[in-house]
């Protein structure tokens, strides 16, 4: 895929309810009070903050106060989901030859899971990071205990964790929200 150069101009379509965290473009779009926050953490994990231009605040003329907004890009992790462990209901079953890196899960001869509940990693896969998407359950961002202590502590607004363990995803009901690892 091509990188989205800048500028990087995005509208505001409800501006009354803007949270510290918005789905958009990149990983995540994030308010200037995470971005600040983040940096003076000790939290790893997102590897670069892209500034957002708000061209445009919802579709009325009324004047709305435009946020300084960042796009978040996060690690794409060496972890591993253990999708025995984590009670797997495959769509389509991993073939013998699936790619031993990625592990399976990761569609083609890794086979497509549909639904599994709980989330745990192959030992020795996560490396700590506390933003990440793992290598075999594509499009999903987990956050470590400490990353999920940081959100709570700041009080930021617009995110929903989970605890891992408690975790449930099937592939026909969307669920884009981030996950405690």
């Amino acid at each position: 895929m091509r990188s989205w150069l800048p500028p990087h101009r995005v509208a505001i379509k409800q501006p009354r309810k803007i949270g510290d965290f918005l789905d958009g473009p990149f990983s995540f779009v994030v308010s200037e009070r995470f971005k600040l926050l983040y940096e003076k953490s000790t939290l790893t994990g997102i590897k670069e903050f892209h500034p957002l231009e708000v061209v445009q605040m919802g579709a009325r003329k009324k004047e709305y106060t435009k946020p300084s907004l960042f796009g978040v890009d996060v690690v794409h992790s060496r972890a591993r989901i253990n999708y025995d462990l984590s009670v797997t209901k495959w769509w389509k079953l991993p073939q013998s030859d699936y790619c031993r890196k990625c592990g399976p899960g990761g569609g083609g001869k890794g086979g497509t899971a549909e639904r599994f509940e709980g989330l745990h990693f192959e030992d020795g896969t996560w490396e700590g990071e506390d933003f990440f998407y793992p290598i075999n359950l594509s499009g999903i961002i987990l956050v470590s205990e400490s990353g999920a202590k940081f959100i709570e502590e700041q009080g930021f607004t617009n995110v929903s964790l989970r605890p891992a363990d408690g975790y449930c995803h099937d592939m026909f009901e969307g669920d884009f929200s981030p996950s405690l690892a």
